[in-house]
C-alpha cells in the first residue's frame, strides 16, 4: 500500500475520532434509510433502492394520519413488522385517537427505537370525515451532467440523445378514492423523438370499502403471497422481518420499463373474501433472430440509446392475464393466484447446458396456493406453486415473538429447476427463485431499550448448474450485526458477513473443469451523529478478504453534512479505498436524485460535494460534483463527474 494511501487513512481517523464524540437530539430519515440500505445485498440494483426512496419520500411528504388510517394504510409503513402493525392496529380499534406520536411507545412490540424509526411518517390528527376534494401533486426532474459511473455517455458517438435524464409525475386526488397517477421518463442517453418522452405511465385507480374494493385502469403491479406467482417491484425486508406483505393490485409508479402490467385489474370482495382479475397487454424488449423469427433474450434495462437498443424497444407484444382469491378469516388468511403469460414470437432459449431447464415457447402458466396463520405472538406463512411443466416450487417460514426482547424467524424453500421465475419474486439467494434448495433462520435480541443484536445463517444449493458455473454448486451466507443508539442522538451499526460461495476452478493441469468453494468475509462499521441541529456526520469502514490470491480489501470514508436552513443542505464525502477485484467493495452513495450502490475495486479516492437548495415547497435544485483518483498501471488516472439537478412540485 502506497504511503500517501496511509497517510489519507490516517487523517480520515482523525477526523472521525473528532466528529463522532458529539451527539445531539435525532438522526434524520435519510440516516435511517441509508443503514437500512446498508444491511442489504451488495447487490441490490438501482431500480429497487429508487423505488425504495419513492416509498420513504411519498411517506416523508404526506404521513399516514394514523387516527383516520385504515388496516391498508398502516401496512405502509414497512420499516414495521407483522407483529407490529397487527399490535397497532387492535390498539387503534380500543384507544383511537391517539393524542401522540409518542403513545406508540405503550403499544405492545414498540420500543424507543421503533418510535424513533415510525415517528416522521405518521401524524396525529382529530378523527374526520373527509369530504371530498380535488388535490394534485406534480414533478418534475432534470437531471444532466457528466458521470464517471458509465463513460459511454461521454465518449459514445452512436448514443441518440444528450445525457440528460427528464422524470415527470403528476398525481392527482379527487376525494377519499379516486387516484389519477401519470410518469414519463427519458434516460440519459436517450432523445426526445416525435412521441416526446421515451416512456410513459399512466394510471385511474379506485379504492373504495365496499363490493368493488380495487379498480385500476393503466399501468399496474400484483403483489401476492410470498411472490413466487405474482410480485413485480420492490419487496422491503430486513433480517428477522422475512415475510412478504402482499398488496394486492397497486397503482405502477416505477421507471421500469418492461416489468409490470398494462390494462385493466379489479378486486371484488365482501367481508371474508377478495376476488382480483386482471388483464395487460403491451410491448417490451427483446432481441429477435431474425432468421428463425424468434425471440432469444428479453432486454429488461430499459435503455434505448442506441440502434441496436432502438431495434429491441417494444418489438415483443406481452400479453397477461390471471385471478387472487383470497379468503381472510380472523386469524390470517388463505389465497389462490393463477397467471398465464403469453409472448407474441416464440421464446428460444440458447443450447448451453445451464438453460437445459429454462423456458422456451410461447407461453408459460403458473399456479400456486398461499396461507398466513397468526397465533398471539407466532406469524406462519407459505406458498406452493406449481407451472404448466408440473416444475414446483415452494416455501414456508414463520416468525416469533418470544418475548419482548427476542425475534425468531425460519424460511425453509425449495424451487426445482424448470420452475420459471419471470415477474415474480421470491425469497432467495440471488434474484430468481428457480433452481434452489434453501433454509433462512435469523435472531434479533435486544440487549436494552438501545441496543440489538441480530444474527442470521442461509444454506442454499443449486442442484442444475448456473450461469458461469461448471457445476451444481452450494453455499451460505451468514450474518452478525450489532446495533446501537445513543441517547436518541445517534446511531452505530457493527456488521460482519460470512459467504461461502462456489467459483469455477480454473487449475490449468485438471482436464475435467468443476467448481471449488471460496471464503468471502466482510465487515462493516457505520456511525451517524450530529453535533448540533446543523451539522450531521457518517463514518463508514468496510473491510473484506476472500480466500483467492488477491489482497484484503479496505474502504473508508467519511460524510460531512451541514444544513445552513430548511432551504439549504450541504453533503460531502471523502473516501478512500485499496480493494482487490476479487473483493471488490459495494457501498451506497447519495446522488442529486437517488442514490446507487458504487462498487470500488483498485487503490484510490474519491470524494464529492453536493449542494441541495430548495425555493418555497416547489422548487428544489441539487448539484453534485466528484472526483474519483485511482492507481491504474502504476500510474494516476482522475475522472470528473458533475451533475445537476431541477425538481419542481407543484
Amino acid at each position: 500500500m502506497r504511503f500517501y494511501f496511509i497517510v489519507r487513512i490516517v487523517f480520515i481517523v482523525m477526523l472521525c475520532a473528532c466528529c463522532n464524540n458529539v451527539f445531539s437530539q435525532d438522526v434524520d430519515s435519510v440516516c435511517k434509510m441509508q443503514l437500512n440500505i446498508l444491511q442489504t445485498d451488495e447487490q441490490t440494483d438501482v431500480t429497487t433502492i429508487e423505488e425504495l426512496n419513492e416509498v420513504i419520500a411519498e411517506l416523508s411528504r404526506h404521513p399516514i394520519d394514523i387516527n383516520n388510517a385504515t388496516h391498508s394504510d398502516i401496512e405502509k409503513l414497512a420499516m414495521l413488522t407483522d407483529f407490529q402493525i397487527m399490535s397497532l392496529w387492535q390498539y387503534l380499534e380500543k384507544h383511537r385517537p391517539m393524542l401522540s406520536v409518542y403513545e406508540l411507545r405503550t403499544v405492545l412490540g414498540f420500543d424507543n427505537k421503533d418510535v424513533d424509526a415510525v415517528k416522521s411518517y405518521i401524524v396525529c390528527k382529530p378523527i374526520v370525515d373527509k369530504r371530498a376534494f380535488v388535490k394534485t401533486r406534480a414533478q418534475f426532474v432534470e437531471q444532466f451532467g457528466e458521470t464517471m459511473l458509465d463513460d459511454s455517455l461521454i465518449s459514445n458517438p452512436k448514443y441518440a440523445g444528450k445525457m440528460t435524464k427528464t422524470l415527470l409525475r403528476v398525481q392527482t386526488d379527487i376525494g377519499k378514492h379516486l387516484h389519477v397517477s401519470t410518469t414519463a421518463e427519458k434516460d440519459p442517453g436517450e432523445h426526445f423523438n416525435s412521441k416526446g418522452f421515451d416512456f410513459y405511465s399512466c394510471n385511474i385507480f379506485i379504492e373504495k370499502k365496499r363490493l368493488l374494493k380495487k379498480l385500476i385502469l393503466g399501468d399496474f403491479s400484483m403483489h401476492f403471497g410470498q411472490g413466487l406467482v405474482a410480485w413485480n417491484g420492490y419487496s422491503f425486508r430486513n433480517l428477522t422481518d422475512i415475510r412478504k406483505r402482499g398488496e394486492g393490485l397497486i397503482p405502477y409508479k416505477s421507471v421500469d420499463e418492461n416489468m409490470f402490467y398494462r390494462g385493466l385489474g379489479f378486486t371484488l370482495g365482501c367481508r371474508h373474501l377478495e376476488t382480483s382479475f386482471f388483464a395487460s397487454k403491451h410491448r417490451i424488449d427483446a432481441t429477435i433472430d431474425t432468421v428463425d423469427n424468434c425471440i432469444t433474450t428479453i432486454q429488461k434495462t430499459g435503455y434505448h440509446r442506441t440502434n441496436s437498443e432502438l431495434f429491441n424497444k417494444h418489438s415483443v407484444c406481452l400479453q397477461s392475464v390471471g385471478a387472487n382469491v383470497n379468503y381472510k378469516f380472523t386469524k390470517g388468511n388463505i389465497g389462490f393466484t393463477h397467471v398465464t403469460h403469453c409472448f407474441e414470437k416464440e421464446l428460444i432459449s440458447s443450447e448451453m447446458a445451464y438453460n437445459y431447464y429454462s423456458f422456451s415457447g410461447k407461453r408459460m402458466s403458473m399456479s400456486g396456493i398461499d396461507f398466513f396463520l397468526n397465533f398471539k405472538r407466532s406469524d406462519l406463512f407459505g406458498e406452493a406453486a406449481i407451472n404448466e411443466k408440473n416444475r414446483t416450487a415452494m416455501l414456508i417460514g414463520g416468525e416469533f415473538q418470544l418475548n419482548g426482547m427476542f425475534q425468531f424467524s425460519a424460511l425453509f424453500r425449495k424451487y426445482e429447476p424448470g420452475y420459471y421465475s419471470f415477474m415474480n419474486s421470491g425469497f432467495s439467494s440471488g434474484s430468481a427463485c428457480s433452481n434452489e434448495t434453501g433454509f433462512y433462520m435469523a435472531l434479533r435480541t435486544k440487549i436494552d431499550t438501545i441496543s440489538s443484536l441480530s444474527s442470521s445463517i442461509d444454506f442454499y444449493k443449486h442442484p442444475w448448474l448456473k450461469y458461469g458455473l461448471y457445476d451444481a454448486t452450494f453455499g451460505s451466507v451468514t450474518t452478525v450485526t450489532y446495533e446501537r443508539n445513543f441517547s436518541n442522538s445517534g446511531k452505530c451499526l457493527f456488521q460482519y458477513k460470512h459467504l461461502s460461495k462456489a467459483m469455477n476452478d480454473t487449475s490449468a493441469n485438471l482436464q475435467i473443469k468443476g467448481v471449488k468453494q471460496i471464503q468471502d468475509n466482510r465487515l462493516k462499521l457505520a456511525i451517524y451523529s450530529q453535533l448540533n441541529e446543523n451539522w450531521r456526520f457518517v463514518t463508514q469502514a468496510t473491510g473484506a478478504f476472500a480466500s483467492v490470491k488477491s489482497s484484503p480489501s479496505v474502504f473508508l470514508s467519511q460524510d460531512i453534512d451541514y444544513t445552513f436552513s430548511k432551504s439549504l443542505k450541504l453533503s460531502m464525502r471523502y473516501a478512500v479505498f485499496d480493494a482487490s477485484y476479487e473483493s471488490r467493495i459495494s457501498v451506497y452513495e447519495s446522488d442529486v436524485r437517488v442514490g446507487s450502490n458504487a462498487s470500488f475495486f483498485g487503490e484510490g479516492d474519491k470524494f464529492y460535494i453536493k449542494a441541495q437548495y430548495a425555493i418555497g415547497k416547489q422548487i428544489m435544485i441539487s448539484a453534485k460534483y466528484a472526483y474519483l483518483n485511482k492507481l491504474s498501471n502504476k500510474q494516476n488516472t482522475r475522472r470528473n463527474e458533475f451533475s445537476f439537478l431541477l425538481k419542481y412540485e407543484f
